[in-house]
């Protein structure tokens, strides 16, 4: 039988069989909620297996869960009432007593209609008769779910199409399948428990535990859960191990006795049927469980199960539920946990297998049949989590294989003895029938068994199973691991007489060990790699390796002075043996190191013909002294400003083989959020650069170019001895530039040591011969610029790269109101290259505009222009010219403020001088000119005040005027100041105009009480207001005395008064005075400013007007002066209300 779940029909099987092709593939169409309890709902895909009702095969039995029936069905198509009554109702009893007989509680009643049955047929009565569906329902009721359903039979033309009524149908069968499963299952599930809990009890067995388990996994894997699946196996794999670890610590159960008393046994993982299930994405198996694990029952029953098979065949589920849920990188995952686990089990049993090496065979033959599958199931979007686990089977694989080639002598330098070759067809014949023969590919066991059958075949699958996990270790980024197994390889290499297949492993290896400074294991393969070279005649790599190995200081002396010895042989071999006296090139990394290159001139600006010398310190890891037979630096010139300098630029930095990484340069800063602080490093692009290990580990002469340059530093015949060394190179300057220390370039005899310094981080490599120009800059005054008198500003004469000769001129010019005190400046002396002069610039800015604070700023441009002397090549130069400009503020000594002051018709004028400056002005001698019948009188004769912006000073005059005055009026103020600093005297004078000068109204305002006494708080007062006309000149009254719109506006506070009457209003002024009153209540006590008025000229609105402007009201504000009011500053005393009841 199929694991799916048995439904069973009855009724009239004709009518199921005729609709079979629509009912049956659509149950598992749609996912359906499954509830359980403790709210574990789960959305199932549910499906069945239908057979015929079969009473002979009912059964009670409540102990499995496959082979059971979980629903069963009866269909019926009687429209007739009749016939349901004397018929179909009597086989429907009879078939719920067989039901009720064997236990079976879960049954399902299902009505199919006919589209032509569906449609009522005309009848004269008014109540239509009950269906047979009705009747059934009302003959067996349900109480949890509905038993009995309906459907309308689908037509030809609706087989393809959506059928509501079918739809409800299917999902009530759903319903009530799933109710059975549940009941069952729950069922189960306890019957589970109360056997796990009598796991100590004698007599009780982890096989038979096992199956039982395995059929609730084999329910959940049917219904598509297959994680919960997937937990039963995890549960069974936790209990096993727990089992094997307390047998370890004392006596092993029968059960895990019998496992482990068959040796004979160890049978390869296969998981071939799984695999060959797997037709299409959820679809569950369809192999029949229950004899499956019968002949399995049987196996271990007969004592022919070992506990590798038990492994086997649990991690073989797992692998199952795994590739359901489309995760084959897991089971690699899990892979390489289940074979060491296994191992580590037979080991603390005490499990010794009848033949040797079969553990590592059984082993062998997991991984590589994990591999296979993972491999076949893996999709494009899994590679890199793919990946990462099958490296590490790989290399297992790879180690297990190689333990099997040195167990049977099929490694290079073994050969098989009879003994070996018998220990071969035991280990072949223990893993059992290949499952896979007849397969188009490489099966597990095929390969093994190919691998063991000769020398050549172990030694060629060997090589592809160490190849395939280096490559993958390589694909996840892990290529230490990839080195360790290429070392391997070449060592399998040398034992086979092929080194020159070992030496790339080994050269990779090396680069390795020295990028990360594994010294020790450095010193081991580069000794691997002498032999290599040695034998393969590379003269050049054997060089280069044993001079490596001579200067490298964790040997003992007398390795290193065997090594040195071997370097001058070999050298001079070579040496004489070079054709064109062409040299060897080596780099610096580990023979010598530079510690230190910094210049050492003379002067601190290098210039043209100037004598530079080069001091290099330099470290010699050699053990005798040995003489150089020249040193050269040579030099590149940059031909762009941008190109690469000495500091290499960000993004592009390489480290040099062998050198040091700068300390980090850290720095701590504020965070941007509250408690938090940043670790900020500035040199990071050096810290963090790339280790350049391409030519680690192998001589430079076919990779480094040597610098071929005109311009370079040189020394001969230099003797370095061991240790740290001074060096000296001279250089001599003839061309302007900037020029780049390329290469250090050290010669001894025909070998040539070679240092990159392009990239270098330590030294700066770049050799400016500067060519400066001239340059003018203006030093100002610590004191700020003042306008009107005379200050002075220092102009500097850089002199640049080439000297100024005496009589040289610097022209000045400003903009408009700066003077100089001459216009041309001429350098009295020589000044020397490199050099500067500084001269003091006379200078003076007019007044600026005296009634702001703002300053007037002039532009100053200086420019000179001159021949130099002769340039690098002894050529004239051509004129150049150097110039700057510069903008000067120049503040005003001190700012003049003037106010009309009125008291009644009496006009006098307020003159307030403050200063601008820190600086004391003397002023004196204030005077104010009017025009022509004024006079200006002024209130106090003053003598000589001292001003600055902390002192300021007023002047008060009072203005007579005849009665006819033409506005605006013009003023002029002047006054004598003198610079106590600069002690200079001026003039200073300012004009200013008067808008309005005549008093024309004056307002008067009283506030009285309503009754005699004193105005209280709280009780209405008056206030009283009177505007008077000042009466003028017979002449101007003619005009002047004309009604006028006026408007008056009381402005009070309102915390102090309450206005009981509107605060504004406009009248017209006809004679010569107007009053007005307005009641108030003052709100508290004391005396209380009178409410001021402030009156304005009214414009009533000119209808006839179509200008919109024009046709409204406006208020247009006195002039100051014109308005005068008497009670500006009157107060009213408010004294505190009396009590009613007289206290």
């Amino acid at each position: 039988m199929e694991a799916k779940p048995l439904v069973t029909y009855t009724g009239n099987c004709a009518l199921f069989e005729d609709l079979r092709g629509s009912v049956c593939p659509a149950v598992a169409a749609e996912a359906t909620e499954w509830r359980r309890s403790l709210g574990r709902h789960r959305m199932v895909h549910i499906d069945a297996n239908w057979i015929e009702f079969d009473r002979d095969r009912l059964s009670a039995n409540r102990e499995t869960l496959l082979n059971r029936q979980y629903l069963h069905t009866f269909w019926t198509d009687c429209s007739d009432s009749d016939e349901y009554k004397n018929t179909v109702k009597q086989e429907i009893l009879l078939w719920m007593q067989e039901l009720k007989a064997k236990s079976q509680w879960d049954w399902l009643i299902v009505v199919v209609e006919d589209n032509a049955r569906k449609t009522p047929a005309k009848t004269t009565s008014k109540l239509l008769k009950s269906t047979v569906w009705d009747r059934i329902r009302n003959d067996f009721p349900s109480k949890n779910i509905d038993r009995v359903c309906t459907f309308v039979r689908p037509s030809r033309g609706e087989l393809g199409s959506r059928n509501a009524s079918l739809d409800t149908f299917l999902g009530q069968f759903r319903t009530a399948l799933l109710h059975g499963l549940n009941r069952e299952i729950g069922y189960y599930e306890d019957k589970l428990r109360e056997k796990r809990e009598a796991r100590n009890n004698p007599g009780w067995s982890f096989i038979d535990f096992y199956f039982m388990q395995e059929q609730l996994a084999f329910v959940f894997e049917t219904m598509t859960l297959y994680e919960d699946a997937l937990v039963q196996y995890d549960e069974l794999d936790a209990l096993l191990t727990q089992f094997v670890i307390n047998a370890a610590q004392g006596e092993a159960p029968p059960w895990l006795q019998t496992l482990t008393d068959c040796r004979s046994s160890w049978r390869a993982l296969c998981m071939k049927s799984q695999n060959s299930s797997q037709a299409s994405s959820n679809s569950t198996l369809s192999n029949d469980r229950q004899l499956e694990q019968e002949n399995v029952s049987i196996q271990f029953s007969e004592g022919n199960g070992s506990l590798l098979d038990l492994r086997n065949l649990l991690f073989l589920r797992i692998c199952n539920i795994l590739i359901l849920l489309c995760r084959p990188w897991e089971m690699a995952r899990r892979a390489l946990p289940y074979i060491q686990n296994a191992q580590v089990e037979l080991k603390s049993l005490g499990v010794e297998l009848n033949c040797v090496g079969a553990v590592d065979a059984w082993a062998l033959a997991g991984f590589l049949e994990t591999l296979v599958v993972s491999e076949r199931y893996n999709d494009s979007t899994q590679v890199e989590s793919y990946s990462l686990h099958t490296a590490q089977l790989w290399a297992h694989a790879r180690l297990k294989m190689k333990s099997l080639g040195v167990l049977c002598g099929l490694m290079p330098r073994d050969s098989p003895t009879s003994e070996q070759i018998h220990l071969v067809v035991n280990i072949l014949a223990g893993l059992g029938d290949d499952p896979r023969a007849g397969e188009s590919e490489l099966s597990p066991c095929r390969r093994i068994s190919e691998a063991l059958s000769s020398k050549e075949s172990f030694m060629r699958h060997y090589k592809d199973v160490c190849e395939i996990a280096m490559g993958t270790f390589k694909h996840v980024g892990r290529l230490r691991s990839a080195r360790l197994i290429g070392k391997d390889l070449a060592e399998f290499y040398l034992d086979k007489d092929e080194p020159q297949m070992a030496v790339q492993f080994l050269q990779d290896l090396l680069k390795m060990y020295l990028t990360e400074r594994w010294g020790p294991l450095a010193v081991l393969t580069q000794k691997q790699l002498l032999q290599c070279y040695q034998l393969l005649s590379y003269d050049l790599l054997y060089l280069h390796t044993v001079l490596m190995l001579a200067t490298n200081r964790s040997l003992d002396q007398r390795e290193r002075r065997h090594f040195f010895d071997d370097v001058l042989a070999t050298k001079d071999r070579l040496g004489k043996s070079m054709k064109n006296n062409k040299n060897l090139t080596f780099a610096f990394a580990g023979i010598l190191s530079l510690d230190d290159l910094r210049i050492d001139s003379d002067s601190s600006v290098l210039t043209l013909n100037s004598d530079i010398r080069l001091k290099l310190t330099i470290t010699s890891h050699l053990l005798a002294e040995v003489k150089m037979r020249k040193v050269i630096v040579p030099c590149e010139k940059l031909e762009e400003e941008g190109q690469i300098g000495g500091t290499p630029r960000k993004g592009s930095m390489i480290l040099a083989p062998g050198g040091k990484r700068p300390p980090p340069k850290i720095s701590v800063q504020q965070g941007t959020q509250t408690n938090s602080i940043l670790l900020v490093c500035s040199n990071q692009h050096q810290v963090l650069s790339r280790q350049d290990s391409s030519n680690l580990g192998s001589p430079s002469s076919q990779d480094i170019v040597r610098v071929k340059s005109d311009t370079q530093f040189v020394a001969k015949d230099v003797y370095l001895a061991p240790g740290q060394n001074v060096i000296g190179l001279a250089f001599r300057t003839n061309q302007w530039g900037s020029y780049e220390m390329r290469q250090l370039v050290m010669e001894w005899d025909h070998l040539g040591l070679v240092e990159d310094l392009e990239n270098s981080i330590h030294h700066n490599t770049r050799v400016n011969i500067i060519q400066e120009k001239c340059r003018l800059s203006f030093e100002l005054p610590s004191e700020e610029l003042l306008a009107g008198v005379a200050q002075s500003v220092r102009l500097s004469v850089s002199a640049g790269s080439r000297s100024v000769a005496a009589g040289s001129i610097v022209a000045l010019k400003s903009s408009p109101g700066l003077h100089f005190d001459k216009d041309l400046l001429v350098i009295p002396n020589e000044i020397a290259a490199f050099e500067f002069r500084s001269f003091s610039v006379g200078l003076r800015s007019s007044f600026c505009d005296q009634w702001t604070s703002k300053g007037v700023v002039h532009e100053v441009v200086a420019t000179a222009g001159w021949e130099d002397g002769q340039d690098g090549h002894g050529n004239r130069s051509e004129a150049q010219a150097a110039q700057v400009r510069i903008k000067l503020l120049f503040m005003p000594p001190f700012v003049v403020t003037h106010k009309l002051l009125t008291c009644d018709t009496a006009k006098f004028i307020q003159v307030e001088v403050t200063g601008r400056s820190l600086q004391f002005f003397a002023v004196s001698n204030p005077r104010l000119d009017c025009p022509s019948g004024f006079a200006a009188q002024i209130l106090e004769e003053v003598g000589t005040f001292k001003v600055n912006s902390r002192y300021p000073t007023a002047f008060v005059w009072q203005l007579e005027s005849p009665e006819l005055v033409e506005m605006p009026l013009e003023l002029k103020f002047a006054l004598d100041f003198y610079w106590e600093a600069g002690n200079q005297s001026g003039f200073y004078s300012a004009s200013f105009k008067l808008e309005a000068f005549k008093t024309l109204y004056s307002v008067h305002a009283t506030v009285d009480p309503e009754s005699q006494g004193h105005c209280k708080v709280d009780v209405l007062c008056k206030l009283n207001i009177r505007v008077q006309r000042i009466p003028l000149s017979v002449k101007e009254s003619k005009s002047e005395q004309d009604p006028i719109h006026l408007s008056m506006e009381i402005i009070a506070d309102s915390a102090l008064w309450a206005l009981q009457g509107r605060n504004s209003d406009t009248f017209i002024l006809s004679d010569q005075e107007f009053t007005s009153s307005v009641e108030m209540k003052p709100l508290v006590r004391g005396y209380l400013p009178i409410p001021q008025v402030r009156l304005s000229k009214y414009h009533p609105p000119c209808k006839e007007d179509m200008n919109k402007e024009l046709a409204k009201a406006t208020l247009e504000p006195f002039l100051p002066g014109q308005v005068y009011n008497w009670s500006h500053a009157a107060q009213a005393h408010v004294p505190t209300a009396a009590h009613p009841d007289g206290k």
